[in-house]
């Protein structure tokens, strides 16, 4: 089932077939599946790849906002000598405020990950972000390439053709009883660059490292 519409479709039916849920962004369904929200781990290695040298990455996320992703993003970033900051916000006026002292307070080695959902990031709060970035060499990153597109320095989006593969595979997992209930994490990913941003903050994108970029914006 792709998305919550054929989901109620198949649930209407109610006919005991076994279900494999993809295309939905919300946790609380109990079916086997991969969300849309990609997993922390897999955005954080794209950042240790382009920017190795962050130190502090800030997050702003709903104080009732979705848990998974983040999950498991602390620990990981620890294991690799570096700090996850998050600060909650209750509304997006609170997240202006936050994200103003973060910009105030920025130095070199700091990061701002802007959360699919829940980080309150409006057109004013985007530009605010970048124009940072740019007078002060902070790295911005995000699961939105249009972000990439106004300068941030690098977003994931899904591969929605792997994605399938990966549920197809699920799918065959479900039907010999090997799968637990729940939604897995996205892993299957594209990475977007924005290489003027990259030659500003002054990280050079070796051929190595533009082989794992899918979406390359070009210097101007």
């Amino acid at each position: 089932a792709l998305g919550q519409r054929s989901l109620a479709s198949l649930e209407g039916v109610k006919n005991g077939i076994p279900v494999v849920l993809g295309a939905v962004s919300n946790q609380q369904y109990v079916y086997p599946g991969i969300s849309m929200v990609p997993d922390p781990k897999v955005i954080l290695d794209k950042l240790i790849l382009l920017s190795p040298t962050v130190g502090r990455i800030h997050v702003v996320k709903k104080i009732k906002g979705s848990t998974l992703q983040l999950d498991g993003a602390e620990e990981y970033l620890a294991s690799v000598n570096k700090e996850l900051i998050v600060h909650e916000s209750s509304d997006i006026r609170e997240a202006a405020s936050i994200y103003a002292t973060l910009v105030e307070n920025a130095s070199e080695g700091d990061a701002i990950w802007i959360l699919q959902d829940g980080s309150y990031v409006n057109n004013a709060i985007l530009s605010m972000l970048l124009d940072a970035a740019w007078s002060k060499n902070l790295v911005v990153f995000s699961s939105n390439p249009l972000h990439v597109k106004r300068g941030a320095l690098f977003a994931v989006y899904p591969n929605n053709e792997a994605m399938g593969a990966s549920l197809g595979e699920l799918a065959n997992q479900v039907l010999v009883g090997k799968v637990e209930p729940g939604l897995r994490a996205l892993q299957d990913i594209f990475l977007a660059v924005n290489e003027r941003t990259s030659n500003h903050l002054g990280l050079s994108l070796s051929n190595e490292t533009k082989s794992n970029v899918d979406l390359l914006l070009p210097a101007r």
